[in-house]
């Protein structure tokens, strides 16, 4: 499936955005801007920088917590959870 030159692995690729803004912006219109644009769910500000590796390591959590009668939470009590 992989060419010869991955060794059987599928390559490493990462992408990313680049916002050009223009005109006089302050430094908290700047921070508006990356609070509306970067998800922190799902993105992150990356460094204009080329990386050293495209290999990203995560953190990987030893305990996640777990909350007890979500489900049957009604949507007053969802708020305090």
């Amino acid at each position: 499936m992989y060419s010869a030159h991955f060794q059987g692995r599928p390559p490493l690729i990462r992408t990313a955005k680049v916002y050009i803004l223009e005109g006089t912006l302050s430094e908290e219109g700047v921070n508006t801007v990356k609070k509306y644009v970067i998800n922190p769910v799902e993105a992150r500000q990356a460094s204009l920088e080329k990386p050293d590796t495209l290999a990203v390591k995560y953190d990987i959590p030893t305990e996640v917590e777990t909350l007890v009668g979500f489900t049957s939470s009604t949507k007053m009590v969802l708020p305090i959870l």
